[in-house]
């Protein structure tokens, strides 16, 4: 159960983090129809730095980075469902199937991607860390 709650907070917050930042970069922009490249770009630079700087610390606090590792790829298949069908509701056409199954083919596995490759560096550094710190003490 532990665990479930664990994926699920980081989930919710590495999402909302890329989601959140998205939005305010653009609120800032005029709607001028364009896309706001910055702010995916932003958006998907946050996404991945929360995901390796967490992943470092929990791989440096748990002795077993590779629980660490699946924790970190379930987050990263939920995240990308959830940045996939949180495209739906930017418009206000609704939820469109096609756009939606292209989505979660496309989009999913490059945000989860965003979220694993990262954490994945991440849990080899702090399990590295945490290695050499078990060793002197």
């Amino acid at each position: 159960m532990a665990q479930a709650l664990a994926v699920l907070i980081r989930s919710v917050l590495v999402a909302a983090a890329g989601i959140l930042t998205a939005a305010l970069m653009n609120s800032g922009s005029d709607r001028d129809g364009g896309a706001n490249i910055g702010a995916g770009l932003l958006a998907f630079a946050i996404i991945a730095v929360i995901s390796l700087v967490w992943a470092v610390y929990d791989a440096h606090r748990s002795r077993a980075a590779l629980a660490t590792l699946l924790r970190w790829a379930l987050v990263a298949v939920l995240v990308g469902i959830a940045m996939a069908v949180q495209i739906q509701f930017g418009g206000s056409e609704g939820i469109d199937g096609e756009v939606l199954r292209s989505d979660l083919l496309s989009v999913a596995p490059f945000v989860a991607g965003l979220v694993f490759v990262p954490a994945m560096l991440g849990t080899a550094a702090g399990a590295a860390l945490g290695d050499s710190g078990r060793h002197r003490g």
